[in-house]
């Protein structure tokens, strides 16, 4: 692991910034090369279904948000940031998917607590995870990360939050702005 400022540690892919001004630890979070197909996964959610990347190819564009756990109050929060902006992204044809290794009944009991409109996804067996490269240094969670995926199934924008990301919310402004230079490019 690696010391850093934490508003270096949080620079975001693509020129956002969020920024705070304590320092933290960032570990590793590699990023995925833009461009190219984003990893495809099948989990099941928290409303006892399965569901897959794929289904939603050339339907919608996709924000996959990588968290830790339902039961860490800055993770909640931070999905409670795009339950608010639900209707923004469905606007814009966007779907929110959101990922831990909790399980399905955990996240199901987060989801009805502060009525989460959109799909919580159980990577217990961390394979997602992985393929995203963002699991966590105690390989148990994932680390903090949104994955932006256009129509196609291409990986167009990351922002990697790593360890830095534990205590800050991030806002859904950039991603939403990342949608609408996505959708001015076409």
């Amino acid at each position: 692991m690696t010391t850093i400022r934490r508003r270096e540690a949080i620079k975001l892919l693509g020129g956002a910034v969020v920024a705070a001004a304590t320092v933290g630890v960032v570990d590793k979070a590699a990023a995925l090369e833009l461009g190219k197909p984003a990893p495809d996964f099948t989990l099941p959610s928290a409303s006892s279904e399965t569901i897959s990347l794929k289904q939603y190819r050339g339907q919608k564009i996709v924000l996959v948000e990588f968290f830790g756990s339902a039961s860490a109050p800055t993770c909640m929060s931070n999905v409670k940031v795009r339950g608010a902006d639900t209707q923004k992204f469905a606007d814009l044809n966007v779907q929110i998917i959101a990922i831990s290794s909790d399980s399905p009944f955990a996240l199901k009991t987060y989801a009805d607590s502060v009525k989460i409109q959109f799909p919580l996804l159980s990577d217990q067996g961390l394979q997602t995870i992985r393929r995203y490269e963002v699991l966590a240094p105690d390989n148990v969670r994932a680390l903090r990360a949104f994955f932006l995926i256009d129509e196609q199934g291409m990986l167009r924008k990351q922002w990697l939050l790593g360890l830095a990301g534990d205590d800050v919310v991030f806002a859904s402004a950039p991603i939403i702005a990342a949608v609408q230079e996505l959708k001015t490019k076409r």
